[in-house]
């Protein structure tokens, strides 16, 4: 999982949020044949042209993951799922495999589970895990 992270005022400029996410999978070393997770707090006026700009910044930084084949997986903390999905899917023409899920507060250290589709509710499972390490006082340095 990697998170962009992304200054409020740039996240209504596409080209910006797309550098942001590259440099986010390369900083953790994912590369476009390796699924990932892309977790995104993005805050600010949800106006209809910054989720768009969002969205193809997005596509543009998955751009050689998406032709590998790889599935877009997207994790919000804002309420915009449905939009952003709809965005990608009808405006943008992405007809790959797409997951964008909300709700959801995760940091650089934790691991996402996201398990299949449950049906007739249309709910997702999800799952955090979230890695914790005990720091011995004596081995602080």
């Amino acid at each position: 999982m990697v998170s962009p992270r992304f200054t409020p005022k740039d996240t209504g400029d596409a080209r910006y949020i797309a550098r942001t996410i590259e440099q986010a999978l390369q900083r953790r070393g994912i590369d476009d044949c390796t699924d990932a997770v892309i977790a995104i707090d993005w805050s600010g006026h949800p106006s209809h042209a910054r989720v768009v700009a969002l969205a193809i910044g997005i596509k543009a930084a998955l751009m050689r993951r998406r032709e590998s084949g790889r599935p877009m997986y997207l994790v919000l903390q804002r309420d915009l799922a449905l939009t952003l999905g709809s965005i990608l899917r009808a405006e943008l023409g992405v007809s790959d495999d797409l997951v964008v899920v909300d709700g959801i507060r995760v940091t650089d250290l934790d691991f996402i589970d996201l398990g299949g589709l449950l049906e007739p509710s249309g709910v997702l499972p999800v799952t955090v895990k979230s890695l914790l390490f005990r720091v011995e006082p004596s081995v602080v340095v």
